[in-house]
């Protein structure tokens, strides 16, 4: 994270990455650590325009039997809409929204 802060001027994490970190914190210092992380990124909230493209990209990836998990669905599509780049190590289901922008190593 701190290789790409350098590199890059503006990071943020969508709220379902939020979620996803809170829920793997299993104790309190990795909570503390999320919560530290956290105060270094903008994090992009779910809003109807994001929810109404998920549900448009949804209906085109399940047409070819292409469905992801909706948690990567929203988290891709927030990149996509703010015309971000992604940085994940789970290429093989973001490579499936169209026109989405992918860091493969960051």
């Amino acid at each position: 994270m701190w290789k790409l802060r350098e590199e890059y001027n503006y990071i943020a994490i969508s709220a379902i990455s939020v979620f996803e970190l809170f829920a793997g914190a299993t104790d309190k210092q990795k909570e503390n650590d999320v919560k530290v992380l956290l105060k270094w990124l903008d994090i992009i909230d779910l809003n109807d325009e994001i929810a109404e493209m998920c549900g448009k990209i949804l209906i085109k990836l399940r047409k070819c039997n292409k469905l992801i998990e909706y948690r990567d669905l929203f988290i891709g599509v927030s990149a996509l809409f703010y015309d971000l780049k992604l940085v994940t190590l789970n290429i093989r289901h973001f490579d499936r929204i169209p026109e989405l922008e992918i860091i493969k190593n960051p």
